[in-house]
């Protein structure tokens, strides 16, 4: 897979593509001052520990990509990203 493609594929992920659109959302109803410790709540709660588990997945070889494309694959990590 190319570098582009790679990066399109990252900008599109749930994760990502969710995270920024929430942090534009907070960041311009709230402002930097109110939004900043919600933003950063929500790294550390959740995207950090999903991230970990998404890429640690993807190393070990659990999951195949960090899309968790193969339906076999979601059947295992669904019950950890989604409690």
């Amino acid at each position: 897979m190319t570098t582009f493609a790679r990066l399109i594929s990252w900008i599109g992920h749930p994760l990502v593509f969710v995270s920024a659109s929430v942090a534009v959302v907070v960041g311009t109803q709230l402002g930097p001052r109110t939004g900043l410790p919600i933003l950063l709540a929500l790294l550390l709660s959740t995207l950090v520990p999903t991230a970990i588990l998404l890429l640690s997945g993807v190393r070990s070889g659990r999951w195949s990509d960090a899309d968790v494309s193969v339906r076999k694959e979601r059947q295992r990590f669904f019950p950890w990203a989604v409690p």
